[in-house]
């Protein structure tokens, strides 16, 4: 029979320590032995494959998708965590091999081999190549572990391991097999941080940072964009552009634009004054990256927004291994030296981790950033992965437990997943108390699910004696402000975080809702007004301008909101209190039935406004207890709120605002 030639996958998978197994129990070995065979021809079958060989206690199988190798390695490994637990190591690489007869021939069969020596039991290593076809597909993770060298291989090959739940993905030091792993990585990536201490020297050198320049003290970094052939270096750009933007925010006297408010221009059409003018900053930088092989090229440039003149710009070509293997800490550690120069006293230090993690954190990054429940999703897997390679960094273990906290009402009973955030930011505390994010996810849990006011608001402080111009940061603490009827100071805090982050509808929303319960209904209304005019689908946002108008007597102008509001709780809750205002009472019971219906267990609070208004004060107090049993979240909004004001003179009032462990005095 002629040879023939066909691009195949192929995965080699042997028992770890047979030979051992066998000296030591040869009816367990026999077992095992079996057990192997049996499902990893039945897995290999159900994924159309076949074993073109069985050597001992190994198998070589041909597959004609890399997705479905993979997934037949996954499905094969467990199965093999099920007693009795067979130790097996699996290793995949794709290629062109030659066949003859039953022989198979190619570089790609020494490949595959070469990764399977480096596996351990438990875990499934792959190619790049392999990595490249999986990469997409959501129910497939993986983890970079390095270059290697391998055996009687010219160029080093990059190795990944496959992550889910009971598959090995090991510690690098922790790898051995047939070859080496390609030392001085961290070196490799010294000219990536170099790259952002360049600009940022560069910037002040020239003036253009210099608080002595009044046309400088403002600036802006856009989202560098990915500029690669094939796409997919988004996230870097992104992490990229924050580095930046965390490193400029410690030039004292800098007002640097927060991320929100700079990342909602990203793929803009806008003129650079124009974004200037809507950001209120005097200088933007932005820049691109791009990616062919093992060459890099990062672009930078300093404009200026009044005309658009470009007075800075500067190109950097370099050869890396691999971009991503970037170590937040080394950063940190460079910047460190120039503190006289650039860096507040309070500098955030950053823990030591691996570059593979570092790249990790920043997908979850990248992910967490888009808000949804399925990126949150995406978000937390990467932040666990980076943390099977790294679990000493602290900024890691803060970003999952803030995440998880976005995620519990989805994704966890409430009770578990909070205390799962809690361990988290308690973990990022410890490892690196100097961390502002990991006060920040405590002082929330504290604030939100333990209402410890006092607790929180010592994090917070903390947080902001570390991180002064952290935008989220400041949210917390002027919401914690407004639980505690403190609206001066709240107002204050608002209005310095909006300075950092215009465009952040999300927090000029909740700047809104603090300006009606500080009876400053006006103010209010401007501040809903432009966040819908950012974002008209933003909730929430129409309902409280709509309870405005009523508060004013306008009840035209209250209905146009309601019946545009895109939240339907929000817009029930709006329409009943409506209704109940205009004096249509039958419509008004309708609502008001129909929202306790529907909504009854998310939105005690809003029914107890209702009911406030209906002067019902023993119906009100009852969905107020029902909104305390069920740890609502409405109840921040207790003090000053002006729907439920005529309770305020109920001895009852004083009694839960005790409770609650609030003040009964406003300020």
């Amino acid at each position: 029979m002629s040879p023939t030639r066909r691009l195949t996958a192929i995965l080699f998978a042997d028992i770890e320590g047979y030979t051992a197994i066998m000296h030591g129990d040869e009816m367990l070995a026999n077992t095992i032995a079996a057990k192997f065979r049996k499902h990893l021809e039945e897995q290999v079958a159900l994924h159309h494959g076949h074993v073109q060989e069985w050597h001992g206690d190994g198998a070589l199988c041909l597959f004609d998708s890399a997705v479905a190798a993979v997934q037949a390695a996954i499905a094969v490994q467990k199965e093999m965590r099920k007693e009795p637990v067979v130790p097996l190591r699996i290793g995949i690489h794709a290629g062109d091999v030659v066949l003859q007869e039953d022989k198979i021939y190619g570089d790609v069969v020494n490949i595959a081999s070469r990764i399977e020596s480096f596996a351990q039991a438990g875990g499934v290593f792959i190619s790049e190549k392999i990595y490249d076809e999986i990469r997409n597909q959501h129910d497939i993770r993986a983890v970079s572990l390095g270059l290697y060298r391998l055996k009687n291989i010219t160029e080093p090959m990059q190795i990944f391991a496959i992550s889910g739940e009971g598959l090995l993905v090991p510690a690098r030091k922790k790898m051995m097999g047939k070859g080496s792993r390609v030392k001085g990585q961290k070196l490799t990536l010294l000219w990536v941080i170099a790259f952002v201490l360049i600009i940022i020297a560069t910037l002040v050198y020239y003036g253009y940072l210099n608080r002595d320049n009044a046309e400088a003290d403002s600036i802006a970094v856009l989202p560098f964009v990915d500029m690669s052939a094939t796409r997919d270096q988004e996230y870097f750009g992104d992490g990229l552009s924050e580095e930046l933007l965390n490193r400029l925010s410690k030039v004292e006297g800098l007002k640097v634009i927060a991320r929100i408010s700079s990342f909602s221009f990203k793929g803009s059409n806008e003129s650079i004054p124009a974004i200037g003018a809507k950001l209120g900053v005097t200088h933007i930088l932005q820049g691109s990256v791009r990616k062919s092989g093992d060459k890099i090229r990062i672009t930078a440039q300093l404009t200026q927004t009044k005309d658009g003149t470009q007075i800075w710009s500067e190109t950097y070509d370099r050869m890396l291994d691999d971009i991503f293997k970037i170590q937040d800490d080394i950063a940190l550690t460079v910047v460190n030296r120039l503190k006289s120069t650039l860096v507040k006293p309070n500098q955030l230090k950053g823990a030591e981790t691996n570059a593979q993690a570092y790249n990790l954190l920043l997908q979850g990054d990248y992910f967490a950033a888009k808000g949804t429940s399925e990126n949150l999703k995406k978000a937390r897997e990467f932040y666990e992965q980076a943390l099977v390679l790294d679990s000493t960094d602290a900024r890691t273990w803060s970003s999952l437990s803030l995440t998880l906290l976005r995620l519990t009402d989805d994704e966890f009973d409430k009770e578990s997943g909070v205390n799962k955030a809690r361990q988290f930011a308690e973990k990022a505390i410890a490892l690196n108390p100097d961390l502002a994010n990991g006060y920040l996810a405590r002082g929330r849990i504290r604030q939100t699910y333990d209402w410890d006011w006092q607790g929180a608001y010592a994090d917070y402080e903390k947080a902001f004696s570390i991180s002064p111009d952290d935008v989220a940061v400041l949210h917390r603490k002027a919401s914690l402000k407004k639980t505690l009827g403190e609206f001066t100071e709240s107002v204050k805090l608002y209005q310095q975080a909006i300075e950092l982050d215009p465009v952040n509808t999300r927090l000029r929303n909740s700047y809104g809702l603090t300006l009606i319960n500080a009876n400053r209904l006006h103010e209010a209304k401007q501040q809903l007004k432009k966040t819908i005019e950012l974002d008209p689908e933003f909730g929430a946002s129409r309902s409280l301008l709509s309870g405005i108008y009523l508060l004013e007597g306008n009840p035209d102008s209250s209905r146009i909101q309601w019946e545009l509001e895109p939240e339907p709780a929000w817009r029930l809750a709006a329409q009943t209190l409506y209704q109940q205002t205009v004096g249509q009472k039958n419509v008004a019971d309708s609502m008001l039935n129909e929202l306790i219906k529907q909504y009854g267990e998310v939105c005690s609070f809003q029914i107890a406004e209702s009911y406030s208004q209906r002067n019902n004060a023993d119906q009100a107090f009852y969905w107020l207890e029902q909104a305390y049993l069920k740890h609502d979240a409405g109840l921040s909004e207790l003090k000053g709120n002006p729907f439920l004001r005529k309770l305020e003179s109920d001895p009852r009032y004083a009694v839960f605002l005790q409770k609650m462990g609030l003040p009964n005095t406003n300020n």
